[in-house]
């Protein structure tokens, strides 16, 4: 279980940091999860420029889960980290900082799993899916650095 004491510092400038970039990286993971969102529901299909897997991953039948579209479980991922960062630094509760910094490691694996499809099943690759990983990789470590500096310090 995550021990909130040993990484919970309301004047702390490193968890202030470190919640800032959460919020900044969540907020490019809503653009994102967002564009392909909204291009899904329109039926537009998505630019991509830099590889030509886009169109491939995004109307394959993993692309909808449930009748949800993986995009609009992003977007929901994101906006549940962005929230849980601005709440936590707008009123210095734990378990908003508990949310903010779990999340990302479930991201983690969820993009791993995806990424894994695309290349092994799919054989092609979204650029807009890597960004994500991308980010989620980043705030994972964030997080991490979070809860490591927060072991080793004394409160």
């Amino acid at each position: 279980m995550l021990n909130l004491n040993n990484i919970f510092f309301e004047n702390s400038k490193k968890t202030r940091g470190a919640s800032i970039t959460l919020l900044g990286l969540s907020f490019l993971g809503i653009l994102d999860a967002l564009y392909l969102a909204v291009s899904h529901y329109r039926g537009v299909p998505v630019s991509c420029e830099v590889l030509t897997g886009c169109s491939t991953v995004l109307s394959s039948e993993y692309a909808v889960v449930l009748g949800v579209p993986l995009a609009v479980l992003g977007l929901v991922y994101y906006l549940g980290i962005f929230l849980s960062t601005a709440l936590f630094l707008d009123t210095k509760k734990q378990m908003f900082l508990a949310v903010a910094l779990v999340l990302p490691f479930f991201g983690l694996l969820a993009s791993a799993f995806f990424i894994t499809l695309q290349v092994a099943v799919i054989e092609a690759i979204c650029f807009y899916c890597l960004i994500s990983a991308t980010i989620t990789l980043l705030m994972a470590c964030v997080s991490t650095y979070v809860i490591i500096t927060g072991k080793k310090t004394s409160i």
